[in-house]
Parts: structure tokens; sequence; C-alpha cells
């Protein structure tokens, strides 16, 4: 019986770690792409990566709330870095709207996490009808923004 229940929470531990790392995919811009407000980011500095924005919300539909107290959550997401490696945040639900314009607007969230891969780094998002906004700080690297390119379920991230 325990080596059944070992390897079930092993099986689940993969298909979290699997399902996490196919959430975002490095991309490429188009030539066509180069036209937008592409033109006004230096060159080199930086990447885009297409989500898959409902696989995303579905797994922000686990995270706890913050109550002040609460600084960790089991619910850990990637999110990728300035270089394009992922790294792993622990994710709480902070909700900033007053509670009867939430009620209003079931579809505006905000989060915090913490990462777990460097010491002192932050993140705070956003996902909303026109899709996921986040600014990560650290204590000793430049803080890294992640905005959509465009509107949609599979979005594009600079």
């Amino acid at each position: 019986m325990k080596n059944y229940i070992l390897s079930v929470f092993l099986c689940l531990i993969t298909y979290s770690s699997f399902s996490q790392s196919n959430l975002w995919k490095k991309t490429i811009l188009k030539p066509s792409d180069s036209a937008s407000f592409v033109k006004k980011l230096y060159n080199g500095r930086y990447q885009t990566f297409s989500l898959d924005l409902n696989n995303f919300k579905s797994q922000l539909a686990n995270a706890p709330l913050r109550d002040g107290s609460e600084s960790r959550s089991s619910l850990v997401l990637n999110f990728p870095d300035d270089k394009g490696n992922m790294e792993r945040f622990s994710v709480l639900e902070t909700p900033v709207l007053a509670p009867a314009i939430a009620i209003q607007h079931p579809n505006i969230k905000t989060y915090v996490g913490f990462s777990l891969d460097n010491p002192g780094g932050r993140i705070r998002f956003s996902v909303t009808p026109l899709g996921l906004k986040t600014m990560t700080t650290y204590i000793n690297k430049p803080t890294v923004f992640i905005m959509p390119k465009e509107k949609g379920n599979i979005l594009e991230f600079l």
C-alpha cells in the first residue's frame, strides 16, 4: 500500500513539473512585428515568450489568499527571468480591489510570489481580460517586467 501511494505521489509531482514547463514557450518576433512598439525597446534587452493563459489561470485558481501573516504557498508557478530561464515562485492571491468592486469584476485578480530560486526575489502580477502583467524585483538585480504584446488566450510577452 505504501509503495502504491508513493508511486501515485511521484507521478503527480512529475506531471505537475511537466505541465509547468509547458506553460511558457520561447518565441521569435516576426519581421512584421518590428513595426510595432517593440522598436521602442532596447535591442537585445528583451525576449519574447508565449503563454497558455487558460492553463495558467486554472493553476492560479488554487492560489491561497494572503492574509497578512502568510508569505509562502504550496502553489509554485514558473516565470521567465531576465535571461529567459524559468524561475520558481511561491504564489498567493492578494486582492487589491474593494470587495464590492471585486464582485463586479471577478476576472481581475492580483497576486504576489516569492522566489524559491533567488532569495529576496518577489513578483507581483495581475491577470485581467487584457492578459498577464508582471513586475519582478530583486535585491541585487534589475527589475524584470512582462507585458502582453497582444490580447488573446496564447499571448506573447516581452
